[in-house]
């Protein structure tokens, strides 16, 4: 189902960037799983050993994280940071990706992934749902494009004015 290439394609052929990196590999979700005590569904399962993280700026998922100087940092460690900063957030929770004004869930055991106004963060009080991780990640790319969109329709300036070539555009 997942496969860094076909992503990586994908997103190029919509006209956005997106990275992929971190671990990957057989089993690579083990120790989150069994850090977190919750079952990761096959799906979330798959991401981890093709995919790891996912960036579409300004989004990043982030499953199996990467090594940090202070040991591994994943999706476990980013629930339980969660969990200490929002106690509402549901137990199945599984974190996937924080930003300043919300957080995306996979849910344990389940397709499921679930977005959360960062302050508003309890049992069944999300805001967006998709019915699969590959639904969440369709849904993310299309609104990179259609932003991308709504910007170049915005600012028609050229490439180069955009990276700081001397243009007009923003440096």
């Amino acid at each position: 189902m997942w496969d860094r290439d076909e992503l990586l394609k994908r997103a190029q052929e919509m006209g956005i960037e997106c990275f992929m990196w971190g671990r990957t590999g057989p089993g690579v979700w083990r120790p989150m799983e069994e850090a977190l005590g919750l079952p990761f569904s096959q799906e979330l399962r798959e991401f981890a050993e093709t995919v790891g993280n996912l960036d579409v700026p300004p989004c990043t998922i982030e499953v199996t994280g990467n090594r940090v100087p202070q040991g591994d940092f994943h999706c476990a460690q980013e629930t339980f940071r969660m969990r200490r900063e929002f106690p509402g957030l549901p137990v199945d929770a599984i974190v996937i990706m924080v930003d300043q004004d919300w957080i995306v869930c996979a849910t344990a055991g389940s397709t499921v992934v679930r977005e959360y106004e960062i302050w508003r963060v309890a049992p069944g009080k999300h805001i967006n749902e998709w019915p699969s991780l590959a639904a969440y990640v369709d849904w993310l790319l299309e609104q990179m494009r259609m932003g991308r969109l709504e910007f170049d329709q915005a600012h028609p300036w050229t490439p180069e004015e955009l990276d700081g070539g001397g243009g007009t555009g923003p440096h």
